[in-house]
């Protein structure tokens, strides 16, 4: 299956920013086999905690959030966050919450879905092609 890249470039008076969504199915405590969208890839970097790292070049994060979807219905509260966030390194990690920091099980229907919003540069016109 080929999936088609997920951007969704916008621009203000003097900034450009680029949304970009992707998910992908959790796989217990290893990387994700399976993402879908383009722009980005995603490791596990601990329990309950995985990093994504984009492609692209940007100067400033705008927004960022996460949601879960689980295979079966659950009777546990889960949460989901934005950790950490590098402009360096184009990365910020996503952390799922029961009472503590846990891993989501490798299961068909186990996503994590995201979407964040950055900005490619203060000049306008530029940076976005």
């Amino acid at each position: 299956m080929t999936i088609e890249r997920s951007f969704e470039p916008t621009k203000e008076v003097g900034k450009d920013y680029v949304e970009l969504s992707g998910s992908f199915l959790t796989n217990g405590s290893s990387d994700p086999a399976t993402t879908y969208g383009d722009g980005f890839t995603v490791v596990h970097a601990a329990t309950g905690v995985w990093t994504v790292t984009l492609d692209f070049v940007f100067e400033q994060y705008v927004s960022a959030e996460a949601s879960l979807h689980m295979a079966t219905s659950e009777s546990a509260v889960h949460s989901m966050m934005i950790g950490d966030k590098s402009i360096t390194s184009q990365t910020f990690d996503i952390i799922h919450k029961t009472t503590v920091k846990a891993d989501v099980a490798a299961a068909a229907a186990n996503r994590i879905d995201f979407r964040v919003k950055v900005a490619r540069s203060d000049i306008p016109g530029a940076g976005i092609s």
